[in-house]
């Protein structure tokens, strides 16, 4: 369904860089982060869902996230504060160490006759900040699923994220293996896009459509391990048995 996923991908962007243009970009940055995207990117699984089920599609059904946009926009919150939690050691660790200063003067003066040296960590410190990568991965892949269940299992958005995080711990590095793939085919993309612009107008629409084309893909093999680890999408979809004591 390229003819649905493509244009629908393109207007999460299009619709950021026109908040740009009316407010400041911190508030444009927050709206799409915050409130636009966890709505528009549950439209992905809804319209993978009505595929793979063999039903009719149409572009309108992307939109049909919009009755659960509170408990999205919600859980999407909820995730981010736990891993700008997860976090602070690195935080910590990087402004001790004067990273935040090196690079704010780095941002004020882009091309400097002589640019700043980074500041060196500590062996001490390195190896803190690798430790704390550790829950930070573990977790931003186990809430991976927190939309799905949300749309289709009608959960809330804690109990969306907590379902989400005991069934990928079940196979946790093949859920992160797959991310990972898909985020080294958006590098990719990101550097064929970079190579197509010196075909003119023609290879920049080439190039869009190779990196955004990229998105809806990754939405959809998302979505499909999820069928496959639920076992229940094609049936009617229902909330989980026992309450928060299972998963």
């Amino acid at each position: 369904y390229f003819r649905g996923f493509f244009p629908f991908a393109l207007l999460l962007p299009i619709v950021s860089s026109l908040l740009d243009q009316v407010m400041p970009q911190q508030y444009s940055f927050a709206i799409s982060s915050f409130v636009l995207a966890p709505v528009l990117n549950a439209g992905f699984y809804l319209v993978a869902n009505r595929l793979l089920a063999g039903e009719p599609v149409r572009f309108v059904h992307f939109f049909e996230s919009r009755h659960d946009a509170g408990k999205l926009i919600l859980s999407n919150l909820i995730y981010v504060l736990i891993l700008a939690v997860v976090l602070l050691p690195a935080f910590q660790i990087l402004q001790k160490a004067g990273y935040f200063s090196w690079l704010q003067e780095a941002m004020q003066n882009p091309n400097p006759t002589e640019p700043p040296q980074p500041p060196e960590l500590s062996s001490l410190s390195s190896t803190m900040l690798l430790i704390n990568m550790i829950p930070l991965a573990y977790l931003a892949v186990g809430f991976l699923w927190a939309y799905p269940f949300i749309v289709f299992y009608k959960l809330g958005p804690w109990q969306a994220l907590e379902y989400s995080r005991r069934l990928i711990s079940r196979n946790w590095w093949s859920v992160f293996m797959l991310i990972l793939t898909f985020f080294s085919v958006f590098l990719f993309a990101v550097m064929a896009m970079s190579l197509l612009q010196v075909l003119g107008p023609w290879g920049q629409v080439l190039g869009l459509m190779l990196l955004f084309g990229v998105i809806p893909w990754a939405y959809c093999s998302f979505f499909m391990g999820f069928a496959y680890a639920t076992h229940t999408l094609r049936e009617e979809p229902r909330r989980p048995e026992g309450g928060d004591e299972s998963a």
